[in-house]
């Protein structure tokens, strides 16, 4: 939570360009995972395999998109040469769930949750390190120096 706080500190005041109740996207978003990742922990205590865990969830992942895609009126085909990169992004998602679902199946939700919410640390060295064009400030340093310990005392505690 710290991190977050940083993250977002400015001696000016928050300097935003969006409305205000675009902060409840991300929040819902991570509300909605959060009780995703407790009903795959509760279906993995009736049914111990991540995989099928995966399966089941990919399937109904994309029957919601169906839905949303046909409320939306949009089309199913990618601009471009984009979909190579949706596929990519696709498998990704599939083998991070499938890897989150299997240490959820042999480890506490709140030992791996945190763990998982590292991701934004990986995002940004791969984004600085493909893209080249993150800005590293003070901001950023200080933010991953207050997560990444938090991270390391939760994996090591085992969820206690």
């Amino acid at each position: 939570m710290a991190g977050a706080v940083v993250s977002a500190w400015s001696p000016q005041g928050l300097g935003r360009t969006w409305p205000l109740w675009a902060i409840g996207l991300p929040l819902g978003a991570s509300l909605i995972r959060a009780i995703g990742h407790l009903g795959t922990k509760y279906g993995l205590l009736e049914v111990d395999s991540p995989s099928f865990a995966v399966l089941v969830g990919n399937t109904v992942s994309l029957g919601t998109s169906l839905l949303v895609f046909k409320w939306e009126v949009r089309p199913l085909l990618g601009v471009g040469n984009t979909n190579p990169w949706f596929v990519a992004a696709g498998i990704s998602n599939a083998l991070s769930v499938q890897f989150l679902n299997n240490a959820l199946a042999i480890g506490e939700v709140v030992a791996v949750i945190p763990i998982v919410s590292a991701t934004p640390l990986f995002t940004l060295l791969m984004t600085f390190l493909y893209f080249g064009r993150e800005t590293i400030t003070w901001r950023t340093i200080a933010t991953i120096v207050l997560i990444v310990p938090g991270v390391i005392v939760v994996a090591l505690s085992g969820g206690r």
